[in-house]
């Protein structure tokens, strides 16, 4: 579900809710996606999970410039962020050879 769908469907979301998203792969595409999530103020990233400790880091920090907030769980083990049952949103931005592996695990 798109987060810029959230408004116009009022009542969908209480005051004090967030939906919860979580990226899997936070290179490229991955995190140009979150950034357009994270425009909407009912968005709030709990989670990152990327193969790469570097790039996994940057975009921990990235995120918590773009939001105020630091990220609350980082993975390497995208199968990990899957069972973090607080995610509602899961953003795969993986290359395509993965994504149907983890959109259906999700």
């Amino acid at each position: 579900m798109s987060p810029f769908f959230i408004n116009a469907t009022p009542g969908s979301v209480g005051a004090n809710d967030k939906i919860r998203v979580g990226l899997i792969g936070c290179k490229g595409m991955g995190f140009s996606d979150l950034q357009a999530f994270l425009r909407n103020p009912e968005v709030e990233c709990i989670a990152l999970c990327d193969i790469d400790d570097e790039v996994l880091n940057s975009r921990a920090a990235e995120t918590q410039k773009i939001t105020g907030k630091k990220v609350k769980n980082l993975y390497k083990d995208w199968r990990k962020l899957i069972d973090n049952k607080d995610i509602d949103v899961v953003i795969v931005g993986t290359p395509d050879h993965w994504h149907c592996l983890q959109m259906v695990a999700a």
